[in-house]
């Protein structure tokens, strides 16, 4: 079901000079380093993790951490597998003042909502987002159900659906994989945007 998501992920392998991340190991409080990476923002910043989300799509669950250094805006990752390799998976929450100077709202929604519509225009690439962001994206997930859960159930089956938040996940991606867009659409009418 997540083959799609796995294969946005490789471009961001992480095994590259012998370093093997543990993600079973993270936990609150852990810190992660970065090297030179494309986002600007995380270069050569060491993060910590200060809290943990598990997102579950039918029954494959991913945990995400959310990373943050001093009162620096977090960023979540999330380690997918594939093939016995691990990559990493960042995002980076697009506030609705940003989103509205990134994109038009009604190509948001067309993107979400319309089948026929199937990529998406960035028409302003703010600075403070270099490296996250690219001109265009094409939709390569379209609309799932999904949930989120707070907490960590990496050791612990996870709560009755009726606990979590119901969402709609959207997915847009770059021609080469490696920078996308993520809209989670909830219940409640709550739109978040991640690049």
């Amino acid at each position: 079901m997540l083959d799609a998501l796995s294969d946005f992920w490789k471009p961001m392998k992480k095994n590259q000079q012998g370093d093997k991340l543990r993600p079973e190991q993270l936990q609150i409080g852990s810190a992660l380093g970065f090297g030179f990476v494309p986002q600007a923002s995380l270069n050569g910043r060491r993060l910590s993790v200060t809290a943990v989300s598990t997102y579950q799509f039918g029954e494959e669950a991913l945990t995400s951490f959310a990373l943050s250094h001093d009162k620096d805006a977090s960023v979540s990752m999330i380690v997918a597998e594939s093939e016995g390799e691990q990559y990493l998976a960042l995002s980076r929450r697009i506030s609705v003042g940003d989103r509205m100077k990134m994109f038009d709202a009604t190509d948001l929604e067309n993107v979400t909502s319309k089948m026929e519509t199937a990529s998406l225009t960035c028409k302003e690439m703010l600075p403070d987002f270099k490296g996250w962001l690219v001109p265009v994206y094409k939709r390569e997930i379209h609309n799932m159900a999904g949930r989120l859960f707070a907490g960590d159930f990496r050791k612990h089956p996870i709560p009755p659906a009726n606990q979590g938040q119901e969402f709609r996940y959207t997915l847009l991606v770059s021609d080469s994989n490696e920078h996308a867009i993520e809209i989670e659409k909830y219940a409640d009418g709550r739109i978040e945007l991640y690049a």
